[in-house]
């Protein structure tokens, strides 16, 4: 029986070697950009991107034309530096606590 569940492993494990599959980039989520980046993480781990600039372009390519626009200046800005994919993430995510903090704070009630 042993054999018998090593058999079976090994044909599975041959299988998923030759069965392809495609995992999408993950969908950006404007709602939950930390959740975003961190699906991003995970997508470039397992499709063994390292390449920041390829990383960028992945990230950029699940965006939509209006988060692209919103936040061109800052993806300019990260294209022409050492780690493009990670300047663009820390600066995206900075503005976006900075949005929320002056947010919160119109819906503060402040003492006269």
């Amino acid at each position: 029986m042993p054999e018998n569940r090593n058999t079976t492993a090994t044909l599975h494990a041959l299988m998923m070697e030759r069965t392809p599959t495609t995992v999408p980039v993950p969908a950006y989520n404007a709602a939950e950009p930390r959740l975003w980046f961190e699906l991003l993480e995970v997508f470039f781990e397992y499709r063994n991107v390292v390449d920041e600039s390829t990383k960028l372009y992945m990230a950029v390519s699940a965006m939509p034309d209006e988060a692209i626009i919103e936040f061109r200046d800052i993806l300019i800005a990260a294209v022409f530096l050492r780690n493009p994919f990670t300047t663009f993430r820390l600066l995206y995510l900075r503005r976006i606590l900075r949005e929320l903090a002056v947010f919160a704070d119109r819906l503060t009630p402040h003492q006269p």
